[in-house]
């Protein structure tokens, strides 16, 4: 039988906070963490030129905290080579529902916090890519050591008992279903070649078709500087879309695989990939990331590991 979904009702960015404070909800409870101090955003900075980041899916991070010598393998390579480790807040969303985890995550990120460092929230990315289009801009990230402070150093029982961290959680996993489920029946809409394959060029078209309808939906001033030449917009500028965009198009087009509700965190963690050097994650997302990457279309230099390769090649 099917299980049964709880429709979780989201809240406008500019509508007042449910919590009665008064403010913005984006100003307020939309924040998916805890607020460090007044001003959040200036957490975040850009990291020193010669850091190399390591950008971790989701379950790189439960292999890691689940047996304790890797975690010490992880903890010592990072420090003996000055390494940062990147996790994003989606990760943080999903292994919050681990809670066999919470107290091993929560002594991994107490141990490592100076080498765990967290990207620009989501919906800043693409903030940070339009101010500075064309040209490309520079992450900004945040070490966890903000976070594990020394009133409550246990960052991921932090995360699972502050209520404003729960709401922006199911909420996301709530877009994911809403939005990717309905991808499957666009597909009817991109019909592949005669021969039933699809190619690069048709790849770029799709990214370009792709970060249009994103941006028109959510950054439409943006896009209003194109309106008298909608050719002059190049989406691979945008990389975090355009990387988004490029694993929808090789994972449901050309691998021709359907939509699932799981897929969500893994699209939302890939806008993160331009801006680390080494990318960690699953078998079915680094194929697509390799074909991407034999195809030239990859929107900066990353390299890619698999979560074994990195485990039993690198730490061991």
């Amino acid at each position: 039988m099917a299980r049964k979904r709880t429709r979780v009702k989201r809240t406008k960015r500019n509508a007042p906070c449910p919590c009665g404070s008064g403010k913005k909800y984006k100003h307020c409870c939309e924040k998916p963490v805890p607020q460090i101090q007044k001003n959040f955003i200036d957490a975040f900075i850009e990291l020193p030129k010669a850091n190399i980041t390591y950008l971790f899916d989701t379950c790189v991070w439960s292999e890691i905290a689940k047996d304790e010598n890797t975690a010490q393998s992880f903890l010592s390579f990072f420090d003996s080579n000055n390494l940062l480790a990147g996790i994003t807040v989606f990760s943080l969303f999903e292994l919050s529902r681990a809670t066999h985890l919470i107290q091993r995550l929560d002594d991994l990120f107490l141990s490592g916090h100076y080498h765990i460092w967290i990207p620009l929230l989501y919906d800043q990315v693409s903030d940070l890519e339009i101010e500075s289009y064309p040209n490309p801009p520079t992450m900004r990230w945040m070490p966890m050591s903000l976070i594990a402070d020394d009133d409550q150093p246990e960052v991921m029982s932090k995360f699972t008992n502050d209520s404003r961290f729960i709401h922006k959680r199911d909420e996301f996993l709530q877009f994911g279903y809403d939005e990717f489920i309905s991808l499957e029946k666009f597909k009817e809409n991109y019909p592949p070649g005669k021969d039933e394959n699809y190619t690069p060029d048709q790849a770029r078209d799709f990214c370009w078709c792709n970060a249009v309808d994103f941006l028109g939906r959510h950054f439409r001033e943006f896009l209003q500087q194109f309106k008298d030449d909608a050719s002059a917009f190049d989406s691979s500028k945008i990389p975090s879309i355009q990387m988004r965009s490029l694993l929808l198009f090789y994972k449901y087009y050309i691998y021709g695989q359907s939509p699932k509700e799981s897929d969500f965190p893994d699209f939302a963690i890939t806008s993160y990939v331009p801006y680390s050097n080494v990318f960690v994650t699953e078998r079915n997302v680094l194929n697509a990331m390799k074909h991407i990457e034999r195809d030239g279309m990859l929107p900066s230099a990353t390299s890619f590991l698999h979560v074994n390769e990195f485990i039993e090649g690198v730490l061991s």
